[in-house]
């Protein structure tokens, strides 16, 4: 599987406006209650939580793709600012300055 850094840097990809950075993630959320929470507003394409890879510990967010960037658009409006299990999370389009603060933190 390639690394996170790997998937976010390549530059011949583009997102197509179905790509969505979840954050603020409890650490008991894992992959499938993260695609569960989404499947609720569209379809689902991927969804993954990021893990410590020495602790194997969630880092407290993750990434969604839905099937069309109409559904991504309905995931951010129905999902940003909600609680998933116990805490709060942010829900936003993928985009160059949400990636950019990911590896500044």
């Amino acid at each position: 599987m390639p690394s996170l850094w790997a998937i976010l840097s390549d530059r011949n990809s583009v997102n197509p406006g179905n790509n969505l950075h979840v954050s603020g993630l409890s650490h008991k959320v894992d992959t499938r209650d993260l695609e569960a929470a989404f499947a609720k507003i569209g379809r689902v394409k991927k969804a993954s939580v990021m893990y410590d890879p020495h602790t194997r510990e969630s880092r407290g967010f993750g990434f969604v793709t839905m099937e069309s960037a109409e559904e991504a658009e309905a995931a951010v409006t129905a999902l940003n600012s909600t609680e998933l299990m116990g805490k709060i999370m942010n829900v936003e389009k993928v985009n160059l300055s949400s990636l950019t603060n990911l590896f500044q933190n």
